[in-house]
């Protein structure tokens, strides 16, 4: 009597649910940290220049509301004045393309039967649908975190990483596992 191969478990649930809490995460902290500056009552003395901020760790890690928005990539790549609108028009079609790319690359077997991708591609669809509604909406994403590391003598900025959000760093991480996930399968001989 031949027995009936069971069914692989999927893990696209997992898929699914980090892309749309993160999703949810991300337009949540953006609103409500924006509107929560907005409010004119947290200011910041950092770097010799005063900020709409609040300070969680002081000379080290706010929470700020920026004047501008963040036309252009992570890290503020493309984000310069002379191109206009261009630039958040360009990262809002490869934002498009790459959540459709992700959502069916998503559904392959490879895909559903390991947790750790599903983490990986939930995570990067995430930040990716979470910029680009900022950059559909608003015309450019709403950045917030702000890590950086000043001298306590003379408040001088000695560590300044651009400002950025949640959306960011579920990109960000969501690339490591895939990285890191592509690097110890090929070690592995998967």
């Amino acid at each position: 009597m031949s027995q009936i191969p069971q069914a692989s478990k999927s893990f696209h649930w997992l898929f699914w649910t980090l892309a749309l809490a993160g999703l949810t995460i991300d337009l949540t902290s953006k609103y409500g940290v924006n509107a929560w500056l907005d409010q004119d009552r947290h200011h910041i003395h950092v770097g010799g220049f005063e900020h709409k901020g609040y300070e969680i760790i002081p000379g080290m890690f706010s929470l700020v509301r920026q004047e501008g928005l963040n036309r252009g990539a992570l890290f503020g790549i493309g984000n310069h004045p002379e191109h206009g609108n261009k630039a958040n028009l360009l990262f809002a079609g490869i934002s498009a393309a790459a959540a459709v790319l992700i959502t069916l690359w998503s559904f392959r077997r490879g895909v559903t039967t390991s947790w750790v991708l599903s983490v990986a591609l939930g995570l990067i669809l995430a930040g990716a649908l979470g910029n680009l509604y900022d950059r559909l909406v608003f015309g450019g994403v709403r950045d917030f975190i702000w890590v950086y590391y000043q001298s306590a003598e003379d408040d001088r900025l000695l560590f300044n990483y651009p400002v950025f959000n949640l959306a960011d760093a579920f990109l960000c991480v969501g690339a490591a596992l895939l990285v890191l996930h592509t690097f110890f399968a090929s070690k592995a001989g998967e």
